[in-house]
């Protein structure tokens, strides 16, 4: 549990500071950074994100934030 804590406070840690980095072109990472903090609240709340499209949607979204806030950080 404080392993998984610690991951997800990682990766909103990258994605707040690539959003802040990137300016008004931060939408996916801003969004990437929101949908983390909703998963963590519910995970503790029910079964609800062990569904396939739940799972895809977030990686999705995820995927997309973590890459655009890397992509052109050094610019």
């Amino acid at each position: 549990m404080a392993l998984a804590i610690a991951i997800v406070l990682s990766l909103l840690t990258g994605l707040v500071s690539g959003a802040l980095r990137r300016g008004r072109d931060s939408f996916f990472s801003a969004a990437a950074a929101a949908s983390l903090c909703f998963a963590v609240v519910q995970g503790f709340a029910g079964p609800g994100l062990l569904r396939a499209g739940a799972i895809v949607c977030l990686a999705a979204i995820a995927g997309l934030g973590l890459s655009q806030s890397v992509s052109q950080a050094a610019r």
